[in-house]
């Protein structure tokens, strides 16, 4: 069962399969409050039209693998926030979890990802901005393993070197939505510079600033999650 909330203009879009699905709406207690309703989902998300870029609030148990990555294109730099806000408890666990499921995602898919963990410097795997080895993904994954929680939170310079990445196609961001170096009419504007890429972002945790984060996520042509 999915459950979520609608965002400021009271849409909730769900990524779905393809396929068919059987959809309606319950409320806490169980009783349903729509009709079931089979619908038809497309092959791809390119079959949806640019004006109706899905946009979904998810609220998980926490670990759940995402399926951000099938949406995704063949080169995905995945940005971690590692500042100190994130010692929230239990923020750092559930951005480890995140990270390393995006890797498993792209690892099955055959995909290629880049890893930078940011804050107020930037660290990216195994010391260079690059398309992590597919030999050294198990590395990976004790690398994410390792970070903690430090410095001040600077997300723009993460994602303006990632944009430069050779092929990249999508940016996904996980982090607290603390951050002051991106306003939403900022951030659109530096998404506007690089039409061909798609930003996602993934709030990590029950407190984070999901209504900034949702608003960039829809600017930057991509998908929003969140992680508590």
């Amino acid at each position: 069962m999915l459950k979520g909330s609608t965002d400021a203009s009271g849409s909730f879009v769900v990524i779905l399969p393809p396929g068919s699905a059987t959809m309606y709406v319950q409320d806490e207690s169980g009783k349903i409050l729509k009709p079931r309703d089979e619908i038809k989902v497309p092959a791809r998300s390119s079959d949806l039209k640019l004006d109706s870029v899905p946009i979904v609030s998810v609220i998980s148990s926490g670990g759940t693998k995402l399926d951000l990555i099938q949406e995704c294109g063949t080169h995905i730099a995945v940005l971690g926030d590692r500042s100190g806000s994130m010692g929230a408890a239990g923020h750092m666990d559930l951005l480890k979890r995140t990270f390393q499921a995006a890797i498993d995602d792209v690892h099955k898919l055959g995909r290629n990802i880049a890893l930078c963990a940011w804050d107020d410097q930037l660290d990216w795997f195994d010391g260079k901005k690059d398309w992590v080895n597919k030999k050294k993904y198990p590395a990976a994954m004790k690398w994410v393993q390792a970070l903690g929680a430090r410095g001040g939170t600077q997300m723009k310079p993460a994602v303006n070197e990632a944009a430069s990445l050779p092929n990249v196609s999508d940016i996904v961001t996980l982090c607290d939505g603390d951050f002051d170096d991106f306003t939403i009419s900022s951030f659109k504007a530096f998404a506007d510079n690089f039409p061909r890429l798609r930003f996602h972002f993934v709030a990590i945790g029950a407190s984070s600033d999901t209504s900034k984060m949702s608003q960039m996520a829809r600017d930057g042509r991509g998908v929003f999650f969140q992680e508590i």
